[in-house]
């Protein structure tokens, strides 16, 4: 007999308590909190009403530690439930907690928000009115389906009664699957409505058969259930196929049975992810909808939602009206008072994701589903029995031979929930018969996963099943962790002889507490797999292999000694065992950044910060000893044998050796999930920072003296310059040597010297006055150890180049700058070094909570430290080793899967899960390199020397100043090909045979912001990039990287760095003389084009320009600018890249573009600058684009004398063309039907949308129209970064530019120019004048003709209009004279030797606009590298998620669109009025 049948554990803590006197109780059951002695409270009665209250306090702790208790959401698979919104979701929710749905007269705001809520639904289920939806919001979809299945009794009673038939014999009957969900039945069985349960069998793959169903209908059925999504395995009930059958029974009977959808989870699926489906309202018998909106809605549990497919199906008399609220209101519903703020979170849902965004969570989850599946099933452990990772029926096997099959197209695989429902296959269960499937659910529990086990529905109930809800926070990393531990735990139930066999002779109770009641004391209950029980099984079975989960793990995320004790036990000691945990009980980052959240330390910040402090100092102690511990590194095992030997000893009980490199790894990983948490506070730099972090102590001389002994970290102990006598350092002061150290100015190696020692002798400092002596502070004493650790022999170098006992080796990692010797291969050690720079770059994240506007003046301490304080030694050795990382990506000596045959294979990507050790370390050394050159805040800041322009020096900023200094060829060689090859890899990705087959390079983002440095601060890099022959294909490269991303929003900053990049390039004179060299460079076949480098430019240029509708205007000036700057070394250009260069001049030309920003005329005026540039430097190289010039020859002599007036008739006669062509097309149809295409064309499908951008970008092309291509509707442009929002980048011109500014002209050129002095007409009618003030300028600017005249005249036309007077008579004299083909051929060979020598100017000096840095560039380049960054961060470890970033925008919606006349300004100068480009800075914080 059971043991818990004699105990009752009630009566055991009651008897063992301490009592007053003799008096003893056993029916008193109390509850003595743990905080009753802090507030004085008594015990609280578990059953009754306490007779006393407890202060507020106290009750809040006793709840919430009792919650603590609550398995975790996340990681419960067992749910639908969703269980994250945005923390502005959750600001909403309690601002608006109290308001109460019913009482729309006191809250009518929120009902419009409900109103609005029913309408997006019934326009996303295809309603035939949305706007006249009827519906209502509910607590959940089991009162959804309440309400849809009483409406269509309703109607069934009513067309009884007219039909004179009763309505209770034999009474109405509802059809439905057996595999219905239990709110089904509790309809019929509430409401009195017989449920006939449509068996289930694996031919109708376990759900609802629509022929089977049939034999259940007939006269007195209201309506049938179909499920979209079955609960057991997520399959879709076929909708249309059961419609098909009911329209046939109509027709054959005359009886009309409805069709109700519960799409309590497929209703936000099926739209987002398969909107071809047919299941909705446009399936005519579908009568009403029910959904969840706490399911796959993303809302908070609390809201569901049913919507009728018009008020003819929800009778009347349902309807409840209202008169006591202090209105007349309408209810149907079950509930009367019902909270507001699930319907508001779903509102925000609506307006925060929108349509993509909600099909990208489904695609995610659908994506992750098959993963898991298809895990599953090649374990070959399991069958699966939910289908949406098998191709769809229609998808025939000849079809997938012929034309491949796309494993990414949702499209391609049978429709369903991301569910995946699965049991052991026939086979495990012949091995193992002794093992049961519900056992995988206890033991998956005691891992933390709630994973259920649970029967099949009626007539299958034989089978049973687990079952995984894949909802939005399940990720492809838990994914893996899953099977992983399904995986572990099945295995270890298939031998026989490990301890979990005796889990079948236990049996496990309920509480008394869960039974009180109900049951005896004393009485039990079989088991219910409860984890409070479970927790106890190691105690009593030995567990070597941790086959019963990860305990002590589970123990420190809910137990109050573990993570919980940091908040709630104030000033715990240093010397506590408490602090061990951290440091040994870690395997992975991941283990680290899942147990311990930013709130967890957020908390402990604000309840107990004192403990704060203790774990940062505990930890660095830690750290700082170990690195000098003789034990570590601890070598890696030898063999499989004496791995095999450790795991037996740790299995049997015997002291296992200490693992001092997971004890640094797991210092470093807990010191990057604290201090993210640290920065964020308020004060700049925080208090807590100051006294921690940055106070230095005051030390006895003694200990002052082996500080200076031991070295800068004090932790490593001593260490070695070299690894051989050749010395690696090449990087010299070429032609100046630093202040503080000699410099022998040869061309010779040097090592690098280490910092200056004390140089005084003893006796000397007794005769002086001496200084305090204090010890680093922790941060520089971390900086230092983690230096030391990126060049430890055995933890990130290899061993064999330790010397001696010196494990700290001061060598650069790889070949390559300022290195001839390669230290021999890492690879095993590549996952530490990215630990090491992973906690680096935490360090310096400390300027990301810093407001933009402060950035300047408050500089991180971390990052100003890194790059003035350290030796000379350290940052050359730190500087090397990241850049020859970075550039040797694919080096042959760091060779690794991805570099493999096996890597090399297509679509090798989709089967290896996350980056490989190398990938991973490649991008970590960027994302540092970018943060090191880009830094520029405070005294790090560029100085001016000897009146030349400003630059780095080694007292600002020593990387900046060092990578300034590379001078070698063979340096540059390296770096250059190693940058190239990038890049051709990022290019190969895009240009397969088969699309998506390779991964594309995951750092390119990095690479092209550390190449723009390297231009950027080393002159002779720039000057040996641009005239290699190499120079065009990174133009090449960098163009078309920028065309791939152009149209994706998040990536719209990169294409801002690319802009000024090309802007930059091109103010090179050697950039401008390989214009006229053909493209080598392998480019994706979309973007070849034909003709030299300089066509490639236009049209790309181009392409960026006409095909992004204006949400890119920011970056047209600088395009525009590197056309400028390129067109005198033009030749040749074909006819294509002639014909783009017009359509461009006649965009920015069109009258409603050029007057609706005071900044557009700048853009008409770098236009005409390139013509003038290929006219005066090489008109006879480029005869079409001259022809082209003379043939647009109107645009150009009406642009002579443009008028406001002439513009704004010319602007209304556009608007009056369009709204005539809006009549006759209204007058072929209804109001209605063109209202509802306008909306179609508005919010219609993705597919439409493609194909009327396609179109769109295909009447660009055309030149007739190209006038329209850019001001069409500049209202709807929007300017969006990426996915977090950086300040936008001006510059400024170098030199300026005026109407008077051109070259000399002769008197004969001046006969034929025009006159510039002429009077324009000034009149406007009283209509014209409205016209400007009303709609034509835009974000309030209003032109007006003084303002046309001050850049109209200034308009550098005279150099064009000479070449039309001069060429144009001569063109349309051949014109007349001959035909066809000969007539073109005569008209090139004119052009081609024209010489305009006599009557055009004298061609001036070139003076090219180079992109100049402000504040604000700095600023804005600065937050992008960190957004980025951030964004890589995010996964799989969220460094930086939720912590109260200050430097850029975690952008949730889209930004307003940018007023392209800033950009202009911050471009080329002041020429506006506008010169100090802070000023865009100041208004942007």
């Amino acid at each position: 007999m059971a043991l818990s049948k004699h105990l009752n554990p009630d009566q055991l803590i009651q008897a063992a308590k301490d009592h007053k006197g003799h008096v003893h109780s056993s029916t008193q059951h109390h509850a003595d909190h743990a905080y009753g002695g802090r507030y004085g409270t008594d015990p609280i009665p578990k059953y009754r009403l306490p007779s006393k209250g407890a202060d507020a306090e106290a009750a809040y702790q006793l709840i919430h530690d009792e919650l603590a208790l609550d398995g975790s959401p996340a990681l419960n698979l067992a749910s639908f439930v969703h269980t994250w919104m945005p923390k502005q979701a959750d600001q909403l929710m309690m601002e608006n907690i109290s308001k109460n749905l019913i009482d729309q007269d006191e809250y009518p705001m929120t009902q419009v928000l409900h109103t609005r809520c029913i309408s997006i639904l019934a326009d996303l289920w295809h309603a035939p009115s949305a706007h006249q939806a009827i519906g209502t919001a509910t607590t959940g979809s089991s009162e959804a389906i309440q309400l849809g299945g009483l409406a269509m009794k309703r109607i069934w009673q009513e067309k009884r009664k007219a039909a004179g038939k009763s309505i209770h014999e034999p009474g109405p009957n509802i059809v439905m699957g057996a595999n219905a969900q239990v709110a089904l039945e509790k309809f019929a069985r509430y409401f009195d409505v017989e449920a006939r349960l449509v068996p289930i069998s694996v031919e109708s793959n376990y759900r609802l058969d629509p022929k089977r169903a049939m034999q259940y209908v007939d006269e007195n059925t209201i309506g049938v259930y179909v499920i979209l999504g079955s609960t057991y395995t997520g399959h879709y009930e076929p909708v249309k196929e059961m419609a098909e059958l009911l329209d046939e029974y109509e027709a054959r009977t005359g009886h009309s049975v409805p069709i109700h959808v519960d799409g309590a989870s497929g209703g936000f699926i099926a739209p987002f992810a398969t909107p071809k489906l047919e299941w909705d309202f446009r399936i005519p018998r579908v009568v009403s909808i029910n959904t969840s909106g706490h399911k796959f809605g993303l809302s908070y549990v609390g809201v569901g939602w049913v919507v009728w497919r018009s008020k003819q199906f929800l009778p009347k008399d349902l309807i409840f009206e209202l008169h006591y609220l202090g209105s007349v209101e309408y209810s149907f519903s079950l509930n009367f008072s019902r909270p507001a703020h699930p319907v508001i979170a779903q509102y925000f849902n609506f307006i925060h994701l929108g349509f993509e965004g909600y099909r990208n969570v489904a695609l995610q989850d659908l994506k992750n589903a098959r993963l898991l599946s298809r895990a599953l099933e090649k374990s070959g452990l399991f069958d699966v029995l939910s289908d949406i990772h098998r191709p769809a029926e229609t998808i025939t096997m000849a079809a997938k031979a012929a034309i491949g099959f796309d494993e990414a197209n949702v499209e391609n695989y049978v429709p369903g929930l991301p569910v995946v429902s699965f049991k052991f296959t026939d086979d495990f269960k012949q091995k193992h018969p002794d093992v049961q499937q519900k056992w995988v659910q206890v033991l998956l529990r005691a891992k933390g996963w709630i994973v259920p086990n649970y029967e099949l529905a009626p007539d299958m109930q034989d089978i049973e099943i687990l079952r995984v809800v894949v909802r939005e926070n399940v990720t492809a990393v838990m994914v893996d962790r899953l099977v992983a531990d399904i995986i572990e735990v099945v295995e270890g139930l298939a031998k026989e002889d490990t301890p979990v066999h005796a889990l079948n002779a236990l049996q496990s109770r309920k509480t008394v507490e869960g039974h009180h009641g109900r049951l005896d004391p004393g009485s039990s209950s079989k088991s219910s797999g409860t984890f409070k029980m479970f927790t106890k099984l190691p105690q009593k079975i030995p567990d070597p292999f941790n086959l019963l989960g990860d305990q002590p793990k589970l123990a420190f995320r809910s137990q109050p000694g573990g993570i919980a004790k940091l908040a709630t036990t104030r000033n715990i000691s240093e010397k506590d065992s408490y602090w061990e945990q951290y440091v040994v009980l870690f395997d992975s980052a991941s283990d680290v950044f899942t147990l311990i959240t930013h709130n967890d330390v957020r908390r402990a910040l604000y309840e107990a910060p004192e403990n704060v402090a203790t774990l940062i100092r505990v930890i660095t102690s830690r750290l700082f000893n170990l690195v000098s511990d003789h034990t570590f590194p601890t070598p890696p095992p030898s063999s499989v044998s004496s791995l095999a030997s450790s795991i037996i000893r740790s299995g049997t009980g015997a002291s296992g050796e200490r693992n001092t490199t997971k004890e640094v790894l797991n210092c470093i990983r807990v010191l990057q999930r604290v201090l993210p948490a640290v920065f964020e506070i308020e004060s700049e730099p925080s208090r807590f920072e100051q006294e921690v972090l940055w106070k230095r102590v005051e030390v006895r001389p003694q200990d002052a003296a082996g500080q200076a002994r031991g070295g800068a970290s004090g932790a490593a102990g001593g260490a070695v310059e070299q690894a051989s006598a050749e010395p690696q350092f090449v990087i010299e002061d070429e032609d100046e040597s630093d202040d503080d150290e000699e410099g022998d100015g040869g061309a010779r190696a040097r090592a690098p010297k280490s910092p200056p020692r004390q140089q005084t002798s003893p006796k000397a400092q007794e005769t002086t006055q001496k200084p305090k002596e204090t010890m680093p502070s922790i941060a520089e004493r971390l900086f230092s150890c983690l230096i030391d650790l990126l060049f430890c022999c055995g933890f990130t170098l290899p061993t064999k180049i330790q010397v001696d006992h010196y494990k700290i080796n001061y060598v650069i990692w790889e070949k390559g700058v300022g290195s001839t010797t390669d230290p021999g291969p890492s690879q095993q050690y590549e996952s530490n070094k990215t630990e090491v720079l992973r906690l680096l770059l935490v360090l310096l994240s400390r300027q990301i909570y810093t407001p933009p506007a402060t950035l300047f003046t408050s500089p991180s301490s971390y990052t100003l430290h890194f790059v003035q304080n350290l030796p000379r030694r350290d940052v050359l050795t730190v500087l090397c080793s990241l850049m020859n990382t970075a550039v040797n990506a694919t080096h042959p000596g760091s060779a690794n899967v991805m570099g493999t045959v096996a890597g090399r294979l297509p679509y090798n990507h989709l089967l290896m899960k996350g980056e490989d050790p190398r990938t991973s370390l490649v991008s970590m050394c960027f994302q540092v390199l970018c943060v090191l050159l880009d830094f520029q805040s405070g005294t790090a800041r560029d100085v001016a020397v000897e009146g030349q322009t400003s630059g780095p020096t080694a007292k600002t900023n020593a990387f900046r100043y060092f990578i300034a200094k590379l001078h070698r060829p063979a340096d540059f060689e390296f770096l250059l090909n190693g940058i190239v090859t990038i890049f051709e890899d990022e290019m190969s990705s895009l240009n397969g045979l088969l699309p998506g087959s390779r991964k594309p390079v995951p750092y390119m983002v990095e690479a092209i912001i550390f190449l723009w440095k390297m231009l950027e601060l080393n002159k002779k890099f720039r000057a040996f990039v641009l005239e290699s022959d190499k120079a065009m294909d990174i133009t090449a490269y960098l163009l078309c990287y920028g065309l791939e991303i152009k149209d994706k929003p998040e990536q719209h900053g990169m294409c801002r760095v690319l802009s000024y990049m090309i802007q930059g390039l091109s103010a090179e004179r050697s950039f401008g003389m390989k214009l006229s060299s053909p493209l080598k460079a392998h480019l994706p076949q979309k973007w070849a084009t034909v003709g030299n480098a300089g066509d490639f430019i236009v049209q790309t240029i181009y392409s960026m320009v006409a095909t992004t509708s204006g949400s890119l205007n920011s970056l047209y000036p600088a395009l525009v600018i590197a056309l400028s700057n390129s067109a005198p070394y033009f030749k040749n250009l074909s006819v294509t890249s002639s014909a783009r260069l017009l359509q461009l001049f006649n965009a920015f030309a069109n009258p409603s573009f050029l007057l609706s920003d005071e900044g557009h005329p700048r853009l008409l005026f770098f236009v005409l600058e390139a013509f003038n540039g290929v006219l005066l430097h090489s008109l006879q190289d480029n005869p079409n684009l001259v022809y082209a010039i003379l043939h647009a020859h109107k645009q150009f002599e009406d642009l002579g004398t443009f008028t406001l007036a002439r513009g704004l008739r010319e602007i209304r006669r556009i608007q009056q063309l369009k709204e005539e062509r809006a009549a006759q097309a209204q007058g072929r149809g209804s109001v209605d039907k063109g209202k509802r295409r306008a909306r179609d064309e508005e919010e219609g499908a993705p597919g439409d949308e493609k194909a009327r951008l396609l179109q769109r970008e295909a009447e660009s092309l055309d030149l007739s129209r190209s006038a329209d291509t850019l001001p069409d509707a500049p209202g709807r442009h929007t300017d969006v970064d990426a996915q977090t929002r950086p300040l936008m980048s001006p510059t400024s011109a170098e030199t300026s530019i005026s109407a008077g500014g051109g070259p000399a002209i002769s008197e004969k050129a001046r006969g034929k120019m025009r006159a510039a002095g002429r009077s324009l007409s000034g009149d406007m009618t009283g209509s014209l004048e409205r016209l400007a003030a009303s709609g034509v300028g835009r974000n309030g600017f209003v032109p007006t003709q003084e303002w046309v005249s001050s850049w109209q005249q200034g308009l550098p036309l005279d150099v064009i209009m000479l070449v039309i007077s001069e060429l144009l008579p001569k063109v349309q004299n051949l014109q007349s004279s001959l035909s066809g083909a000969s007539a073109s051929n005569a008209i090139i060979d004119l052009l081609r030797n024209a010489n305009l020598d006599q009557v055009l100017p004298k061609p001036p000096p070139l003076s090219p606009r180079r992109f100049m840095w402000s504040d604000a560039s700095i600023v804005w380049l600065t937050s992008l590298i960190w957004g980025e960054i951030y964004v890589r961060g995010m996964t799989p470890l969220g460094i930086w998620n939720n912590t109260a970033v200050r430097l850029f925008y975690v952008k949730h919606a889209q930004a307003q669109q940018r007023q392209i006349t800033e950009t202009v300004t911050n471009v080329v100068g002041g020429l506006l009025g506008r010169t100090e480009s802070s000023q865009s800075l100041g208004r942007r914080q």
